[in-house]
C-alpha cells in the first residue's frame, strides 16, 4: 500500500515573498524564419516527389543533362 503523502507548511521570509514575476511576453508574436535553403514545391509536384531524395535524384539528373560549358552550370564544391 503506497504511504500517505506528506504535506509540510512553509513560512517565507519577506524576501522571498518580495519575488517579482517574471515579465509577461505572451503578446508577443514572433516570425518563423524558413531555412535559406528550403524550397517549397507546387502541390502537384509534391504529389510527384514525396521525399526530399526523390527530388535531389531529379535535380541531379537535370544536371547532369545540362551541357558542361554551360554558362549557368556550377561546379560543384
Amino acid at each position: 500500500m503506497p504511504s500517505k503523502l506528506v504535506v509540510r507548511k512553509v513560512k517565507f521570509t519577506p524576501e522571498e515573498m518580495a519575488f517579482e514575476p517574471l515579465p509577461d511576453y505572451s503578446h508577443l508574436k514572433f516570425k518563423r524564419r524558413r531555412p535559406p535553403n528550403l524550397v517549397e514545391l507546387d502541390p502537384d509536384l509534391a504529389v510527384f516527389f514525396r521525399t526530399a531524395d526523390a527530388v535531389n535524384n531529379a535535380l541531379r539528373k537535370v544536371m547532369e543533362a545540362i551541357p558542361e560549358g554551360s554558362p549557368r552550370r556550377r561546379k560543384s564544391a
